[in-house]
């Protein structure tokens, strides 16, 4: 245990509690209520009703520990849980959507109008195959419009040189890249590739999901599938996220750099972030500043864990716990509170035992401001017995 001023909280609660303005604010309404209980010990003493206090008093500032650790707790378990989830759902989207893509490959790579093209494309006519480029690209054009995830499709013969693509830009004749070579020879049913590549070279880095084209044992040519990768990222980001959202959803790769971020200005394409995929939340400093993060690894979808990336969120620490108060508790009555209460399953017994607490607090109280007015019953009482005795004591001096 800690201490933050002057109340002991759980080690790893006392950087993280100075954040949290409701938490904050009620340890300031509890640390005047431990000032009346130390007036009220003090008055105690002073009028002399024998009321003693202190052991209610310490009772209350254990009440305010335990007060204060809980709602500590609590308030970082709710964030932690928020952004852990943002994570989970970021990569496993991600991963699902990318399961599809092996399955595109697959299927494509297979059609018989493309291994037609490649068959005849050496001995076709100038004319001949100018209209068959047209039928093929046409093809590419309807199934990229159809499923509306790739940005280009590219066709190469075996040995690099590119014979169809459906983007304009650029002029490359010819790859040097190895997926080539790689996709020719594989025996996995696709090749995942995930870097610069010279089949995109208006991208820093380009997902391209690629295989070979073949006819009984004889290798034709590669296709290239290349995925939206950006636009796949900002729609799934836009959906976790709302406009009073100061959370920064990532994707990182395996050595934990940043592949994709909702906020590239804030969090740009590249910076290498700490991530612990192990622990359930983390405090970060990334730009000179302090961050609450979570990282989750996917969960994979149908066996496919896709290419190692997490999902990853991190939101500042001084926004971090700016959680709506809410007044959904307002209409519940106090019969159903105590139910919920007490249930087991969805409160611990450290929480659970915090009603119990001030339970005991509120009967010393009452037994305290009992026990101080019998005290001032008997001393009012003694008082007029001694009036009258020096009453009569004067009126027997005066008779005689």
């Amino acid at each position: 245990m800690a201490l933050y001023k002057g109340v002991e909280v759980d080690d790893w609660l006392v950087n993280l509690i100075g954040r949290m303005g409701k938490v904050v604010e009620y340890q300031e309404s509890l640390q005047s209520l431990q000032s009346v209980w130390d007036n009220l010990t003090l008055l105690g003493h002073l009028s002399g009703t024998g009321t003693d206090m202190s052991d209610t008093r310490s009772a209350f500032q254990q009440l305010t520990g335990s007060l204060l650790n809980q709602l500590g707790r609590e308030t970082l378990k709710k964030t932690a849980l928020e952004i852990k989830s943002k994570a989970q759902v970021a990569v496993d989207i991600m991963i699902r959507n990318l399961f599809e893509r092996t399955a595109d490959i697959g299927f494509l790579a297979m059609d018989g109008e493309i291994k037609d093209y490649l068959l005849t494309r050496p001995s076709a006519e100038e004319h001949a195959l100018k209209e068959a480029d047209g039928r093929l690209l046409s093809r590419f054009r309807e199934y990229v419009q159809k499923y509306s995830v790739y940005s280009n499709i590219i066709l190469l013969d075996t040995e690099g040189n590119v014979l169809l693509q459906l983007a304009r830009s650029g002029a490359l004749k010819q790859s040097q890249d190895p997926l080539v070579a790689e996709s020719l020879a594989t025996d996995a049913p696709y090749v995942e590739t995930f870097r610069k590549t010279d089949l995109l070279p208006d991208a820093e880095k380009g997902l391209i999901y690629s295989y070979r084209v073949e006819r009984e044992g004889k290798n034709l040519g590669v296709l290239c599938l290349c995925f939206r990768f950006e636009n796949e990222t900002e729609r799934i980001f836009s959906n976790l996220l709302d406009k009073n959202d100061w959370s920064v959803i990532t994707l990182l790769d395996g050595e934990g750099k940043v592949i994709a971020s909702s906020d590239p200005w804030h969090v740009p394409v590249g910076a290498a972030l700490g991530h612990s995929p192990e622990t359930d939340w983390s405090v970060i400093r990334f730009a000179g500043k302090e961050y609450l993060a979570a990282t989750r690894a996917t969960q994979g979808y149908q066996g496919y864990m896709g290419p190692g990336w997490y999902g990853h969120v991190m939101v500042p620490l001084e926004h971090a716990f700016e959680h709506e108060s809410g007044k959904v508790l307002e209409n519940i009555s106090q019969s159903a509170m105590e139910a919920v209460m007490g249930n087991q399953q969805l409160f611990g017994e450290a929480l659970r035992e915090i009603p119990v607490q001030a339970g005991r607090i509120q009967r010393g109280l009452n037994r305290s401001v009992w026990n101080g007015n019998v005290s001032q019953c008997g001393d009012r009482n003694a008082m007029r017995l001694c009036e009258n005795a020096m009453n009569l004591s004067t009126n027997d001096r005066l008779m005689r």
